[in-house]
């Protein structure tokens, strides 16, 4: 899911433990039977340090959330921030950047904790998977970690790149992986395209700095940007590459406080998210603010699948608040998890 820094976690030092259910807001404590096919998992980044990511499922027909799923199967916590997932061949593989770690559940009839992969002190970010391996972007690595999915002991390849590898998109034989960062901490201005035969770096794609979120949305590549001054004043830019002329048209957004870093496809068309909904990106890249598809403060995340909208709410303290919305922007039902809620999947789709 998600182009989100963990400083403004940093800063956040009270979590409030117990989770309250009020008005129609939805909350379940843990029944293993409920965790099926085809539900949503919300994935809760937590407060770095604090070992208090959380994961979630939602049942949108009948209105109910139960969780904390890792917790309910193994008495333990998640870990420290969950930084993203991605379901593929019926397991839910959840990153844990600062516990240095990938949980992987078995999803059949119900769910199930399989395994831990080991990844000390790599920072991984995102995971993507093609056919029999998984690549893993790791920022303490400058790299990005190549494994075989049936033997997650030992790595099969280090692909080291020229920066702080982000999210991950395989399109045909090519890895494209942004590098939001330098890898002195600077903001990167990056997108790679790698061959996955022989893992060379075949093109760099200039981009507006802090590159994240990718997306493919009617034949081109989206790539939404979010970058900060010296003073940690806020920035943000969204630029598209055409893959049949390779031509790069970037547009910086300028200064903002609302601006989120995750594109998203709802009903075929793509938005990004704003803080205060989700805002659709325009063919000059400029986001259509004034005709906005949905008002709603403190917007951390989203997901559109189907005809339903998700969206993931924070005020940094958990219990968070994820809302449903239908097509037509009417709020269906809320549901109550932890701390912020910073991906949201459905389990038949590829990933976060």
């Amino acid at each position: 899911m998600t182009n989100k820094f963990t400083l403004i976690s940093i800063t956040i030092l009270l979590l409030q433990l117990q989770l309250m259910v009020s008005g129609c807001t939805f909350f379940l404590e843990s029944d293993k039977s409920l965790v099926k096919k085809n539900q949503i998992f919300i994935l809760c980044e937590g407060n770095f340090g604090y070992s208090n990511a959380s994961l979630w499922s939602i049942d949108p027909n009948d209105e109910q959330v139960s969780g904390a799923i890792y917790r309910d199967l193994t008495d333990n916590l998640l870990g420290d921030v969950g930084q993203s997932m991605i379901y593929h061949d019926n397991k839910l593989y959840v990153v844990i950047n600062n516990s240095h770690v990938i949980r992987v559940f078995n999803i059949s009839d119900d769910i199930s904790f399989d395994k831990n992969i080991e990844l000390p002190n790599a920072s991984p970010r995102f995971l993507i998977i093609n056919e029999n391996y998984g690549y893993v972007s790791c920022w303490n690595l400058n790299a990005i970690l190549k494994f075989d999915l049936n033997d997650f002991s030992g790595r099969q390849d280090t692909i080291p790149v020229p920066g702080k590898p982000e999210e991950l998109l395989i399109i045909g034989d090519d890895l494209y992986v942004s590098l939001i960062l330098k890898q002195d901490w600077t903001s990167g201005d990056q997108v790679l395209k790698i061959s996955l035969d022989d893992h060379s770096i075949e093109r760099s794609f200039p981009v507006v700095p802090g590159p994240g979120s990718l997306v493919v949305h009617k034949g081109n590549l989206y790539v939404s940007s979010t970058y900060y001054d010296e003073s940690w004043n806020k920035y943000a830019g969204i630029s598209r590459i055409n893959f049949n002329s390779n031509t790069i048209n970037s547009k910086d957004l300028g200064s903002t406080t609302e601006l989120v870093g995750d594109l998203i496809i709802f009903q075929d068309h793509l938005y990004r998210i704003n803080g205060t909904g989700i805002a659709e990106v325009q063919q000059d890249l400029t986001l259509q603010s004034s005709a906005q598809f949905i008002e709603q403060p403190n917007v951390y995340s989203a997901l559109g699948f189907e005809n339903m909208l998700f969206l993931g709410t924070t005020d940094f303290v958990a219990p968070d608040t994820v809302y449903l919305y239908n097509d037509m922007g009417i709020l269906s039902a809320e549901f109550q998890v932890g701390g912020l809620p910073s991906s949201i999947l459905a389990s038949g789709e590829p990933g976060s």
